[in-house]
């Protein structure tokens, strides 16, 4: 297997934040170790000394309230790219988003959530 290079890298962990933010529209997401994992290694990459955005984005995936959690992981997710030197990109945007629509217009799970029957989440 090929190995993988820094920015290879890079763009994996914003890819799953993207796929994250993309189902924080359809609802609270549960916190993994594979989403630290994503958020620390990019603050370890970070080109300005903010830590902010990386904590805010994890605090906001799990919040109840729609507007807040879309607002807030938006904010910190555009800060996030800013810190680590990328710009984001409205089509890879698009992308997740269109695919967590998709999902949850069929009934299907949307990654990174986890309902249980009727609706409610886990806890």
């Amino acid at each position: 297997m090929a190995r993988l290079d820094q920015h290879r890298l890079t763009d994996m962990a914003l890819l799953a934040l993207e796929e994250v933010a993309a189902a924080c529209h359809h609802g609270p997401v549960e916190r993994s170790r594979s989403l630290a994992f994503a958020l620390a290694f990019l603050a370890s990459r970070r080109t300005e000394s903010a830590r902010w955005p990386f904590d805010r984005f994890w605090q906001a995936i799990a919040s109840p309230r729609a507007h807040d959690r879309w607002s807030n992981v938006n904010a910190s997710l555009n800060a996030i790219y800013l810190a680590v030197g990328v710009k984001r990109d409205v089509d890879r945007i698009s992308l997740f988003e269109r695919e967590a629509r998709s999902l949850s217009a069929k009934g299907a799970p949307v990654p990174g959530m986890s309902e249980r029957p009727g609706g409610r989440r886990h806890t």
